[in-house]
């Protein structure tokens, strides 16, 4: 290689410039819902749902009430008819105690003792008898239809009773709908794409390039996957995997959201989150759609849990290793491929970071000592090495159909739009996280199928039983 081409080193050029490849993530539809209440959600979002509840309310209230009407008359009937069913047995009773008076007085009369003594019956005393049998008659049957009365009455009142307890009972169904909507509405907030509206930050999967680290003992793919293989699974199987939040800046002491690895990976803006962790959590693979901690028991993150997880999370150095937090994303939707970059104090942009500036600097010293020296054919080899590294990454991603994005120290994306000679970029606008989790992510499912069918032909999982896990994911897409 030689020196003369790099004389220069161009500025970003402006983004028109852009050689934009056919794009394979699918367009979606996402709205902020941080500041969604339950009830506002429920309005806004579950119409179809509250107009159903709504008009099944409204006619069995309707219902309700009109048997509340009915009731209410007959038990004023009743009520009413009870009154004179007391009055009568009252009546009754009246009438018995006067003739038994009267039979009293007749008995002890001066004539009522001799025909008692004699033993004779007079018509009076018969007369009396038989009203006394007719008055007791009266009051058995004014008691009986008291008694029909009072169960009727009884009965129309516990039916009120209920009505009114199924009147209450339809708050029940109403409180069961925002229940209901709560749960939707928590779900939905532990997505991917609302945590990072709801909290400004990316959501990185990174992947290690170095062999004897890429698939670990907590991977449950070979180790003799190529990287192209895993963005296919990554892009075909959405597997539940591990992945770290990043929020873009510095904080006071100019630390940074930390990273598993400082190889690249893909920026993820799909998904759900079901576990949080603060640092490493250990997660390991127990199929292609679980992904759990050690210590966790597969207990879902709350979003409040997952929110603290994420804020303020900046306990690295930049350029170092460590400080990074763990969470597990299932289903998760690529929106792109990055890697780390640096813009220098004249704003342009440097693969992998500003130790290519120093690379291209020393080679630049080692050229005006000597064009056909050692120490430039060296550092010529070494300069042309990883530039020929990051085109083929980006070359490979770019024919993906993803965008290429460089991340630099303070954790800030812009688009490389073109690699040029000299190891330096050509870069769009920056990225922030509502952008990215409103932008297009992840692929539609007969796309997934094509990359899924290439990919089980190479069996790049460890075991059979995964394979099969693969297969059968591919086929229900």
């Amino acid at each position: 290689m030689k020196f003369e081409k790099f004389q220069h080193i161009p500025p970003p050029p402006p983004v028109e410039l852009r050689e934009e490849p056919d794009s394979v993530l699918k367009e979606r539809d996402i709205e902020d819902l941080s500041d969604f209440s339950v009830r506002e959600y429920s309005k806004e979002k579950m119409t179809e749902e509250r107009s159903s509840l709504a008009a099944e309310i409204l006619e069995k209230r309707n219902e309700e009430r009109r048997k509340i009407e009915d009731l209410k008359m007959r038990i004023q009937d009743l009520t009413e008819k009870l009154a004179e069913a007391t009055q009568g047995h009252e009546f009754a009773q009246a009438e018995l105690e006067n003739v038994e008076t009267e039979q009293v007085k007749h008995t002890n009369s001066l004539a009522g003792k001799f025909k008692s003594f004699v033993g004779l019956e007079t018509s009076k005393d018969k007369a009396l008898q038989d009203s006394i049998e007719e008055q007791k008659s009266h009051i058995e049957l004014s008691m009986v239809e008291k008694d029909v009365i009072a169960a009727e009455l009884e009965e129309n009142m516990n039916q009120l009773i209920d009505v009114g307890t199924a009147l209450k009972s339809l708050r029940g169904e109403i409180d069961s709908h925002y229940e209901g909507a709560s749960e939707v509405l928590d779900k939905m907030q532990r997505s991917v794409e609302q945590t990072m509206m709801r909290n400004q930050a990316f959501v990185v999967h990174t992947i290690n390039e170095w062999d004897e680290l890429r698939h670990n003992d907590n991977s449950n793919v070979s180790k003799e996957a190529s990287f192209e293989d895993d963005l296919d699974i990554m892009l075909s199987l959405e597997p539940s995997i591990s992945a770290s939040t990043v929020l873009p800046g510095t904080n006071e002491q100019g630390k940074v959201s930390g990273l598993w690895s400082h190889t690249g990976g893909l920026l993820l803006a799909g998904g759900s989150i079901s576990e949080a962790y603060r640092s490493d959590g250990g997660t390991r693979s127990l199929g292609i759609k679980i992904r759990t901690g050690k210590y966790s028991d597969n207990v879902e993150a709350t979003v409040e849990t997952l929110d603290e997880v994420i804020v303020n999370h900046r306990y690295a150095e930049p350029e170092k290793p460590g400080g990074y937090n763990e969470i597990v994303v299932n289903n998760p939707e690529a929106a792109g491929y990055f890697k780390e970059g640096a813009i220098d104090e004249n704003g342009i942009f440097w693969a992998y970071g500003l130790g290519m500036k120093e690379s291209f600097e020393r080679m630049h010293a080692a050229y005006q000592k000597s064009p056909d020296g050692f120490d430039y054919r060296l550092e010529s080899s070494d300069f042309d090495r990883n530039l020929k590294r990051y085109r083929n990454r980006f070359d490979l991603i770019r024919k993906k159909g993803l965008p290429f994005y460089s991340m630099t120290p303070d954790r800030r994306f812009f688009e490389v739009l073109k690699v040029n000679d000299n190891d330096t970029l050509q870069v769009g606008g920056e990225l922030t996280p509502e952008q990215a989790a409103k932008g297009k992510a992840g692929l539609l499912p007969d796309q997934r199928k094509e990359i899924g069918h290439k990919l089980l032909q190479k069996e790049v999982f460890r075991d059979g039983g995964t394979n099969q896990e693969a297969q059968q994911i591919i086929e229900e897409l």
